[in-house]
């Protein structure tokens, strides 16, 4: 697809994508005993912008320790300088109380992650923290949005 007069090659809208992906909570890489009342993304890549949404409900946390990571974007975050991208929630509910209203979100994505790292920042100390399975109760809910540049 091509606008206007514009016929150089480089400006042709030649790669568009739409589609679902699975999101997986993982506490330091792993999701023991974790099990999901609702799981389930939506994504659009056109070029090498991807644009995701996802819901991840639980109904039970599990037993696995660390960080809290959301797993299995649909491309990958391009490795190069300035790639860092972030995300926003939408709805966040049933994170521990000390953490759900006396801090930032700041959901983070790394350049060549396939993940989305759950971050804070604490109002008391300024500090960007990760949250971990102690941040989240088995009726944990979040829906999150965000868009990431990867490799074309």
């Amino acid at each position: 697809i091509k606008f206007g007069s514009d016929t150089a090659a480089a400006n042709a809208l030649d790669d568009y994508e739409e589609g679902s992906w699975t999101p997986s909570l993982r506490f330091g890489g792993s999701s023991t005993g974790l099990t999901y009342a609702i799981r389930d993304g939506k994504y659009t890549k056109i070029g090498n912008l991807v644009t995701f949404s996802f819901r991840i409900a639980l109904s039970s946390k599990g037993s696995s320790n660390g960080h809290a990571l959301v797993y299995g974007l649909p491309f990958s975050v391009w490795n190069t300088n300035g790639a860092y991208s972030g995300a926003t929630f939408g709805w966040l509910d049933n994170l521990t109380n000390a953490h759900r209203w006396s801090c930032t979100q700041i959901p983070t994505l790394d350049a060549n992650a396939s993940y989305v790292y759950l971050r804070r920042v604490e109002s008391s100390s300024n500090a960007a923290l990760a949250h971990t399975d102690s941040d989240f109760t088995d009726s944990f809910d979040m829906i999150m949005q965000g868009l990431y540049y990867t490799a074309a």
